[in-house]
């Protein structure tokens, strides 16, 4: 007996031997239970997931000896004629090449004659949309009223192409792409009736290789076997199918992680050499940064949930669940986008033989942006992380006195009794200074951020204000932009209220999520050395200005401190 393919010699033959299609298998299945047989059916969706399949098994159904049943025996002489595709009463047409209207006249004068040996004559017409508009107008009126016993089966790719006077004649289904765990199972049964010793990573690699399409899965089987033999390596799936790797997509993050740009930039180079499709590389790398923000949901262990959103072994999701800590999601989403960036400059740019200089700036653009190996020396020394903050000109501390010699005391002076308590922070230190001289203190500096100090003001707050965002900015740069826009308004009994321009409320609401809003406090406390609670107030910062340019007007200026009054408000007079 000649050899037969897998896909050929696995094809389906029973409605339960249908991979992923059961939403269609079962209503099949009730029709021909109830006896509701339509006349014409149209079976549409991606290659390779059983259109044609379920067609014939429905013809099985309908003709076999003890049919029309919803499990046909497969042993009759129609059920084995169907099979072998040599029945004279079950016509399969390919559309591409029969599409003019001379095939379609002949079609439907054979519909005219009775079927032979089976019970319902059935045409199934493949890839349908083929079909020019001349041949659908000739077979219109066939379609919708075909002589008794005949049932058109109508398959296609692109249902979209197929005049809306068709698709009102038949009852459509919609098949699915197989899903990677249901394509696993049906490639492991494979393997095991085979006796091949296969890897489950391998057959997920198959699997998601082939993008939903049950057939190329099955060849793509095949083809490994036919390398391999009975004993399939990982190397030996990735080297033939041209598939990258996962590890190595977790090389190339290990580097973001680290900061290492000379990792990222000779995984690039190893890419460019090795002669994997760059379009299946920047595909890889936006799945990977996909599978990071999907499965950081901020809960430590592995969830049914997180299996069933990313198509990969369990022990791989809980790697990638680990690496989720090392990312803020602002930051996986700005990956997203600049790997979508470095996609378009290749398509507009790589064809000069730029591919290479492209992919290298998208690994620095990466690595440098991470900045998590700078965070994480910071954490370990956090002497470097606190903030130093300027005092204004018009408030500058008093400078220690100058160290000079005293003459000794005569009888008439009295002695001075200094205290040997340091002053504390926002008095000034007393300087040395004669009986003749002012006996007033010195005028206090503005107050300065002091480790232990338990009270700071608004002034010291927006002094520190930049050297906070900054430090924000490492960690999470999108929240880092929210408050680059806000602006301490006021302090009071320890809540810090916070204006921002309206146009960011969305970023507000970020913000005042509990997990956002408790970091932006301990940020705070850990720059001004104060605990501190943050308020949000929307605002106009535009209208703000113009109010704050008005009062510096002298005319006004005077006015309002005549009147004791303030500037609410700022419109043009028409």
């Amino acid at each position: 007996m000649a050899y037969l393919t897998l896909a050929r010699k696995y094809r389906p033959q029973d409605f339960d031997g249908v991979v992923g299609q059961s939403h269609i298998t079962q209503t099949l299945k009730n029709s021909l239970e109830s006896g509701r047989i339509s006349h014409a059916y149209l079976f549409s969706g991606p290659r390779g997931i059983g259109k044609t399949s379920t067609a014939r098994i429905l013809a099985k159904c309908l003709n076999c000896e003890k049919g029309p049943t919803v499990n046909p025996c497969g042993k009759c002489s129609m059920c084995l004629e169907i099979t072998e595709g040599s029945s004279m009463d079950i016509v399969e047409i390919d559309a591409a090449s029969h599409r003019g209207i001379d095939e379609a006249k002949d079609l439907i004068e054979k519909v005219r004659f009775v079927s032979g040996a089976a019970r319902y004559k059935m045409y199934i017409i493949d890839e349908v949309h083929m079909l020019t508009p001349q041949s659908f107008n000739a077979l219109l009126k066939t379609i919708e009223e075909p002589p008794p016993n005949v049932i058109f089966v109508l398959a296609t790719t692109a249902p979209h192409d197929i005049p809306q006077t068709i698709l009102s004649r038949c009852q459509w289904f919609v098949f699915r792409r197989i899903s990677v765990q249901d394509m696993i199972k049906h490639l492991a049964r494979i393997s095991s009736l085979e006796k091949i010793k296969i890897s489950e990573s391998s057959l997920f690699a198959i699997a998601r290789h082939s993008e939903g399409s049950l057939r190329d899965a099955e060849v793509s089987l095949e083809q490994v076997i036919s390398f391999s033999g009975t004993d399939v390596q990982d190397e030996d799936v990735s080297a033939l199918l041209g598939v990258i790797k996962l590890d190595f997509y977790r090389n190339y993050f290990k580097g973001i992680i680290t900061g290492d740009v000379q990792s990222a930039v000779s995984l690039t180079g190893e890419i460019m050499d090795s002669g994997y499709e760059i379009d299946d590389f920047i595909q890889g790398l936006q799945e990977y940064a996909r599978n990071l923000i999907v499965l950081k949901d901020g809960q430590a262990r592995v969830s049914d949930a997180n299996l069933s959103l990313v198509d990969l072994p369990v022990e791989d999701v809980k790697k990638l669940k680990e690496e989720t800590a090392c990312f803020s999601e602002e930051e996986l989403v700005w990956m997203v986008d600049a790997i979508s960036q470095a996609q378009k400059d290749l398509h507009n740019f790589g064809m000069g033989g730029q591919e290479r200089l492209i992919l290298e700036l998208m690994a620095i653009r990466l690595v440098k942006h991470g900045i998590k190996k700078q965070a994480g020396a910071a954490s370990k020394n956090p002497e470097a992380r606190q903030v130093a903050v300027q005092p204004t000109k018009d408030h500058a501390p008093v400078p220690p006195p100058p160290t000079v010699p005293h003459p000794a005391p005569q009888e008439q002076d009295k002695p001075k009794v200094v205290p040997a308590v340091a002053p504390k922070v926002g008095q000034a230190q007393p300087a040395s200074r004669s009986d003749n001289e002012d006996p007033r203190p010195a005028p206090a500096p503005k107050e300065k951020i002091a480790p232990g100090h338990k009270e700071i003001s608004l002034e010291a707050v927006l002094e520190g204000w930049g050297s906070f965002v900054q430090i924000i900015k490492e960690k999470k740069p999108g929240m880092a932009q929210f408050l680059e826009e806000a602006r301490p308004k006021e302090l009071k009994e320890g809540t810090l209220t916070v204006s921002f321009n309206k146009e960011l409320e969305f970023q507000r609401k970020r913000a005042e999520e509990k997990e956002d809003k408790s970091f932006i406090e301990s940020t705070l406390k850990e720059v001004y050395s104060v605990p501190l609670k943050i308020k949000y107030l929307p605002g106009d910062h535009a209208q703000e200005e113009k109010i704050k340019k008005a009062e510096d007007e002298p005319l006004l200026k005077k006015t309002l401190e005549i009147f004791k009054a303030k500037i609410v408000d700022r419109k043009k007079i028409q």
